[in-house]
C-alpha cells in the first residue's frame, strides 16, 4: 500500500465517526425543531379556538343583552284589571314601587270607532327615561318611550328640566272606558299613575 492511500484510508477512518456524530446532532437538531414547531402550531390553534368561542360567546350574550325585553314589556305580558293585580305582576317581574316615578294621561281623543289616540306625560325624578305603559280592561294596548318636554310639569317639579316626558299613541279604547296608567323605568322601578282622561 502506498504512502498516500495509507494516510487517505487513516483519514477516512476518523473522519467517518465525526461525520456520524455529526449526522446524528443534525438529526438530533432537525427533530427537535419538529417537535417544537408542531407544538407553536398546536398552541396557535389552540388559541384561535379558544378567541373563536370568546367571539361566538360575546355574540351571544350581547344578542341575549339586545333582545332581552324590557321592564315594561315584562309587565305589560299581565292582565292587570285593578292596582292590585299590577303591583303582584310587577312584583312576579322583580319591579319594585317607587314614588320617584310620576305621569299622567292627559287627553283621549277618538280617532275612529275603536281607536283612541292618548297623550299624557310620564318622568322619574331620578332622571332616568321612562315609558308609559297604558292599561284597558286590564290589558296593556300602549307601550310608548317618552319624548318631548312638558315646561308645565318643569314648574311643579323643578329636578326634571330637560327630561323627556311627553308620550301619545293610538289605542283600543271603547266609549265611557277610563284608561289607566302605569309608569316604568329602565332599572325596574313602577308607579301607579293618574287619568284625567275618559275614552270618548
Amino acid at each position: 500500500m502506498s504512502g498516500r492511500s495509507f494516510t487517505l484510508l487513516v483519514t477516512h477512518r476518523a473522519f467517518c465517526p465525526f461525520l456520524t456524530h455529526v449526522s446524528a446532532l443534525c438529526l438530533g437538531f432537525a427533530s427537535e425543531y419538529r417537535r417544537r414547531l408542531n407544538e407553536k402550531i398546536m398552541k396557535s390553534k389552540l388559541l384561535m379556538s379558544i378567541a373563536g368561542l370568546v367571539v361566538m360567546a360575546v355574540a351571544f350574550f350581547t344578542t341575549l343583552w339586545l333582545t332581552a325585553p324590557t321592564p315594561a314589556e315584562l309587565l305589560a305580558k299581565h292582565v292587570m284589571p285593578d292596582d292590585a293585580s299590577v303591583r303582584a305582576a310587577a312584583t312576579l317581574e322583580g319591579l319594585s314601587e317607587s314614588p320617584d316615578l310620576k305621569g299622567a294621561i292627559d287627553s283621549a281623543n277618538r280617532k275612529d270607532a275603536s281607536t283612541v289616540t292618548l297623550s299624557g306625560w310620564a318622568v322619574d325624578l331620578g332622571r332616568l327615561r321612562v315609558t308609559a305603559l297604558v292599561l284597558v280592561d286590564g290589558k296593556s294596548v300602549m307601550n310608548a318611550r317618552t319624548s318631548g318636554p312638558r315646561p308645565d310639569i318643569v314648574k311643579a317639579y323643578p329636578a326634571t328640566s330637560g327630561l323627556d316626558m311627553q308620550f301619545k299613541g293610538d289605542a283600543l279604547c271603547s266609549k265611557g272606558t277610563t284608561p289607566r296608567l302605569v309608569i316604568v323605568s329602565e332599572d325596574k322601578r313602577f308607579s301607579l299613575g293618574f287619568s284625567a282622561a275618559t275614552c270618548p
